[in-house]
């Protein structure tokens, strides 16, 4: 059949950003997903080239941001975070790690998070969250629940 994709796009440092439709009543891109449209993806690569560096670094409240994003959408769909950094984070492995873990545990560890490191990033934590390790930060995994894809 035919599939379509969506995406969204979450800037972070020490808040989170997300292009918003000046639409009324378009929530698509605050906080839910959008048709992968070349109209759309044109709209996000627009706000992307407006990003600038600057503030903190905080990894667990981009993912906070992206797993919320995905509580309103079908179970049944393939569910990627592609996270990306050109910074050492702001808040401790431990919390990125705990953020990570308990919000793929919400549902159901059905989000695959691939990691990518530009610059300054710390690549041992990238790595950690691409691999959904918590054990060396202390963060051990709930029973019961099924492993990460």
């Amino acid at each position: 059949g035919f599939t379509i994709f969506q995406f969204a796009f979450i800037a972070f440092s020490s808040s989170t950003s997300t292009y918003t439709s000046s639409l009324a009543g378009d929530s698509c891109f605050a906080n839910k997903f959008a048709d992968a449209s070349p109209q759309n993806k044109k709209k996000v690569s627009t706000f992307i080239d407006q990003i600038f560096s600057g503030g903190g670094t905080y990894y667990s409240t981009a993912l906070t941001k992206a797993f919320a994003f995905f509580q309103s959408e079908p179970a049944d769909l393939d569910r990627v975070i592609l996270f990306m950094s050109d910074g050492a984070p702001s808040d401790s492995a431990s919390v990125i790690m705990s953020t990570q873990i308990r919000g793929n545990e919400r549902l159901n560890n059905s989000v695959i998070i691939m990691t990518y490191g530009l610059g300054s990033a710390d690549f041992t934590v990238l790595t950690h969250m691409a691999q959904n390790n918590g054990a060396a930060y202390g963060i051990t995994k709930t029973l019961g629940v099924p492993d990460a894809r």
